[in-house]
């Protein structure tokens, strides 16, 4: 007599790793997907503030240190002079980085 045949048992349900499960929930968790939502629009607007809005208003604080000290009120001339040719010639090209860690000469 031959042995009975049995069924193969049922594969496996596939391992799926914790993270899984994590992004499932949160994904239902409308409140933190708002959360992350503006954490990662805020920190965009700061590493690409520059670009966004760069500020190159005449009346910008440009840190005169010896005319912060004075009282309000106080009304100073300043001469603007040309750069010598060797100034501008030394100059850095712009580069993204460069742009983006020291930001950019104002235009005044």
């Amino acid at each position: 007599m031959a042995p009975p045949v049995l069924p193969a048992p049922p594969p496996a349900p596939a391992a799926r790793p914790p993270g899984y499960y994590v992004r499932q929930r949160l994904w239902q968790n409308r409140p933190a997907v708002f959360g992350l939502v503006f954490i990662a629009l805020c920190a965009l607007v700061s590493v690409l503030g520059y670009w966004i809005l760069p500020d190159n208003s005449p009346d910008a604080s440009h840190g005169f240190v010896a005319l912060q000290k004075q009282g309000p009120g106080l009304t100073v001339e300043f001469l603007r002079r040309p750069l010598p040719d060797s100034a501008l010639a030394s100059r850095p090209s712009p580069n993204l980085f460069r742009t983006w860690w020291g930001g950019r000469v104002p235009h005044l």
